[in-house]
């Protein structure tokens, strides 16, 4: 087990929060729908119930860009929201709120396990012209799952630090719609771990931001980024990519297929 902190932003720098913003998609998908879609069942091959899902995760509804009735999600140039579009906005939407421009941000850290692209963090480019950042910007991916937030936060004010006075632009997003096509289904079931289906059920579409500045410290003020810490746990198996690539790498037929 490995453990890394950021402390109390030292004696001379403070890390401030200088505005938030969030983006989900607008269609609305209940438990039902869900459950028609993926149709899991119990161990005696009961079918599972939306009450089920309400009362063992508190979930009634959630976000996600997909047609269930039509069965497909539309694609982008149909008006169909992905990764860096739900990013985009809810990036737009924080540098609104901090009163900060795109091309005063210094350091982009963008936390996604579903980015539009896999390689070389070439999904960048779309968020960086989209935005218009400097293209100097400190540009920085992190794909770890829920835990990536954390990871992302302490990037940020690393670079807060030793970089002043500087903005930071935060941005945590995640679009599993584009994961819905009907021959994933048989994967979820036959997860080792059983539960592979709550998978479709627990995720959806959305994204939040932040944006960071710092300044040398008051020490008259309180308030910022006090503390960022995160653990290693290497024994723990959660997502495999054998031989370097994924074992099942989405294909544009179910990630980009047209709505007829």
């Amino acid at each position: 087990m490995s453990a890394s902190a950021i402390p109390a932003s030292g004696t001379d720098v403070t890390v401030s929060l200088s505005g938030v913003g969030s983006f989900v998609p607008e269609r609305r998908v209940s438990n039902r729908q869900i459950l028609d879609r993926v149709r899991p069942v119990r161990p005696d091959g009961r079918p599972l119930e939306p009450e089920w899902m309400e009362r063992h995760t508190g979930i009634l509804e959630r976000r996600l860009d997909y047609d269930f009735e039509a069965r497909c999600k539309r694609s982008r140039s149909e008006g169909g929201l992905y990764d860096g579009d739900l990013a985009l906005r809810a990036s737009r939407a924080a540098l609104e709120d901090a009163g900060v421009d795109a091309a005063d941000v210094d350091v982009f850290v963008h936390v996604s396990s579903t980015p539009d692209t896999i390689a070389c963090q070439d999904h960048l480019r779309f968020l960086t012209t989209e935005l218009g950042l400097r293209h100097d910007a400190d540009l920085v991916h992190h794909n770890l799952g829920c835990a990536g937030l954390s990871a992302g936060f302490r990037t940020a004010a690393s670079y807060l630090i030793a970089e002043l006075p500087a903005t930071a632009l935060v941005v945590a997003s995640n679009c599993p719609s584009g994961y819905f096509g009907a021959e994933a289904n048989p994967h979820y079931k036959a997860h080792p771990s059983g539960n592979g289906w709550l998978v479709p059920l627990m995720f959806a579409d959305g994204a939040g931001a932040a944006v960071f500045r710092s300044k040398p410290q008051d020490h008259q003020a309180s308030g910022g980024l006090c503390c960022v810490r995160s653990e290693t746990h290497p024994d723990i198996e959660l997502v495999t990519y054998p031989a370097g690539v994924a074992s099942r790498v989405p294909q544009p037929r179910t990630s980009e297929i047209t709505c007829s």
